[in-house]
């Protein structure tokens, strides 16, 4: 295959053809990918922005009895005092400082999720600076692509 003749039509073979039709195809479906991918990179952040911007802590657990936090906006520091690395960091952390008389009340909760696909329980929380501070929280059961 060859461009060389400028002069004179240049009368493609039907491997050629299919050849160049193959690459053309692939060419597509790669500058597609790309576009698709940085639209879900522009997404992402948006959505990233707006949960930063909103006075709540959004976060991921695992289904266990531990409820171990695989992810946490930065808002927890603005409103506990603690780094979210903390809560990534220690499994236990959000549960030694849920006040002891709430305890059983956010393990009930989180224990019924699988059952029921959420719940939603109040409870005090440790700060930081040692004040407590009353949470409102709603999980919501989400199967992830692990799960399958």
């Amino acid at each position: 295959m060859g461009f060389d003749d400028c002069l004179n039509e240049r009368q493609w073979s039907d491997v050629e053809m299919e050849a160049l039709t193959v690459v053309a195809s692939t060419l597509s479906a790669a500058i597609s990918r790309k576009h698709t991918e940085a639209r879900l990179v522009q997404t992402s952040e948006r959505l990233s922005v707006v949960l930063e911007s909103l006075p709540i802590v959004t976060f991921t657990a695992k289904g266990d009895e531990q409820a171990e936090i695989t992810y946490i906006t930065g808002t927890v520091e603005e409103i506990t005092g603690f780094r979210p690395e903390v809560f990534l960091k220690e499994p236990g952390f959000l549960m030694e400082h849920i006040h002891p008389d709430d305890r059983a009340v956010v393990r009930s909760c989180h224990l019924g999720i699988g059952t029921k696909g959420m719940c939603g329980c109040e409870f005090r929380f440790r700060a930081a600076n040692g004040t407590y501070r009353w949470f409102s929280e709603f999980c919501r059961l989400i199967h992830g692509p692990e799960d399958r």
